[in-house]
């Protein structure tokens, strides 16, 4: 985003490349400390990650993104918490950001609801101890980016194949 104080803001078109590879690693971050973090996982953090997805579910009904982004946040960061993984945290803190505007489509949309049941899918994994089930459903749940990034890009890319010096 670009400000000039007093005239416009110009919103940044958003780079779908960047979005994309944004994705992949924050997706296999995930499925890591996931995987990592299920056996350390206690009754009270699993109780966190529940009450993460309740927030989660109550923004989505009343279509307050932001506040579903929080609560997304807080679900994910139980397990990133516990992993305790210092590089896979800090790589997801460079990364994250770059999804924000995917996220927000993504809750903004009726498609967005689904991560309700994929977070709970999570959860019961994570008590059940399977870390290999858990690490699935996280990528199941991060993978629900692609089918929206994709469009993006084909909306990106509308109209631009017949341009001069296109490839």
């Amino acid at each position: 985003m670009r400000t000039t104080p007093g005239r416009h803001t110009l919103v940044s078109p958003l780079d779908v490349r960047a979005a994309r590879d944004a994705q992949s690693v924050t997706a296999a971050l995930h499925e890591l400390v996931v995987r990592q973090a299920v056996p350390h996982l206690s009754t009270a953090e699993l109780d966190a990650m529940r009450e993460a997805n309740d927030r989660f579910a109550r923004a989505l009904r009343a279509h307050d993104v932001p506040a579903a982004i929080a609560a997304d946040d807080a679900f994910h960061g139980v397990a990133v918490t516990a992993a305790a993984n210092t590089a896979a945290r800090t790589v997801l803190e460079q990364f994250t950001p770059v999804l924000r505007r995917v996220e927000r489509l993504r809750f903004s949309s009726l498609s967005g609801r689904a991560s309700v049941a994929q977070h709970a899918r999570i959860v019961e994994r994570c008590a059940a101890g399977d870390a290999e089930g858990a690490a699935a459903a996280t990528r199941e749940n991060w993978q629900t980016l692609v089918p929206l990034l994709d469009r993006l890009h084909d909306e990106s890319t509308a109209g631009h194949e017949d341009a001069p010096g296109t490839p």
